[in-house]
C-alpha cells in the first residue's frame, strides 16, 4: 500500500469479508518464500463448483513492484507466476540465499510461527 500508515485497522461488521482478505495477502506474500515447507499451512478451498482458487496482486518490496499470480487447485497443486518475483525474493530475502528476516516475517505473517514472542522483532530503526 502506498503511504501506509505505521498502524492499520480494519473493522466492519461480521461476515464482510476482513478475515478473507487478511488471509488472501498472506497468500499473496507467501509467493515470496520458494520452500516447501511454507505451503504447509491450512489453504482455503475454492468456491463450490470451482477447480482453482486464484488470486493476483501486487507486491512493493523497498523500491521494486511486481505483480505475482498464484493459482491453488482443489488437489493441492500451486502455481506461481509473477513478472520480477526472482528479483523480488532476492530483495525480501525469503530464498535463505543470504541472512534475514525475510522468511521469518512470512512465517508471522501466514501464522506459521505460532509464537509471536519468539519471533525476532522486524521494526528497525
Amino acid at each position: 500500500m502506498k503511504d501506509d500508515p505505521d498502524v492499520m485497522v480494519i473493522g466492519s461488521q461480521n461476515g464482510l469479508g476482513k478475515t478473507s482478505i487478511l488471509e488472501r495477502c498472506s497468500l499473496l506474500l507467501s509467493t515470496l518464500t520458494t520452500r516447501q515447507e511454507q505451503w504447509q499451512v491450512w489453504i482455503p478451498e475454492p468456491r463450490a463448483g470451482a477447480e482453482q482458487l486464484e488470486l493476483d496482486g501486487e507486491i512493493s518490496v523497498g523500491s521494486l513492484e511486481f505483480s505475482v499470480s498464484c493459482h491453488l487447485t482443489r488437489r493441492g497443486r500451486v502455481q506461481i507466476h509473477g513478472e520480477g518475483l526472482k528479483e523480488a525474493r532476492q530483495v525480501f530475502d525469503a530464498t535463505g540465499e543470504r541472512e534475514g528476516g525475510g522468511e521469518e516475517l512470512i512465517s508471522a505473517i501466514s501464522g506459521i510461527s505460532t509464537d509471536p514472542v519468539l519471533t525476532d522483532s522486524f521494526v528497525t530503526r
